[in-house]
């Protein structure tokens, strides 16, 4: 299968992505990259694992929600190659629209980041309903192609997710726009979306308020 490899695209602390082209088409190449931490067949052993697993739950999660097509996967190599979605990730257009700033731009941006937000909770919900939670939810692992949210990057997801799986990834996006995203409404109108959409919205939503009882309890200081 004959690729060319283009620019990196993005790196992180696991892997680095490329732009690449197959067959006149683009595409983009994940490649999950060796520690040297670790002992050299234990650092392939869990690169090819781990390799495997996030194209097992993309697979999956294509049948909920908007991903990438996967096109081919090199378990030797550690690479995972799929279709590139042209469009904005989620965390760029966002701060785009409030121009980076606290305050939404007064002309219709509150429109717009109400309906990123409620295609980001529509989205989750249907991949929960699907038994799959993302297990990163941040708005850097999400991009935005023609008026709709595509989740990528679900090398922390699993599968038969139960309530807290659910609640945490709803947890982990709440931290994630409080962080990257404060004073938009980005994070209520993802809950607008996931309710209207989630059998149980109601039930995982409410598992939030348990879990961070749990934190306040183990964060509470000695008497």
């Amino acid at each position: 299968m004959e690729v060319t490899r283009g620019d990196v695209i993005r790196r992180g602390s696991e892997a680095v992505v490329h732009a690449g082209t197959w067959e006149d088409m683009k595409v983009v190449i994940k490649t999950r990259i060796s520690k040297g931490y670790r002992h050299p067949s234990i650092d392939l052993q869990l690169r090819s694992e781990r390799t495997r697993h996030e194209a097992r739950m993309l697979r999956a999660a294509r049948d909920h929600v908007w991903t990438p097509r996967i096109i081919d996967i090199d378990l030797k190599e550690h690479t995972i190659m799929m279709e590139m979605i042209e469009g904005p990730v989620v965390r760029d257009l966002v701060l785009e629209i409030t121009d980076g700033n606290l305050d939404v731009r007064p002309d219709g941006g509150r429109d717009q980041i109400s309906a990123i937000g409620r295609s980001i909770g529509a989205g989750l919900a249907k991949l929960h309903a699907g038994g799959l939670a993302h297990g990163d939810p941040t708005t850097s692992n999400m991009i935005y192609h023609d008026g709709e949210v595509w989740f990528i990057d679900l090398s922390l997801g699993s599968r038969g997710a139960d309530i807290e799986e659910k609640a945490v990834d709803l947890r982990l996006l709440r931290e994630a726009v409080e962080s990257t995203h404060p004073g938009t409404t980005l994070f209520d109108d993802a809950i607008d979306g996931y309710l209207s959409t989630s059998p149980d919205g109601d039930a995982v939503v409410e598992h939030i308020e348990r879990i961070d009882s749990r934190g306040r309890y183990r964060r509470r200081p000695a008497v």
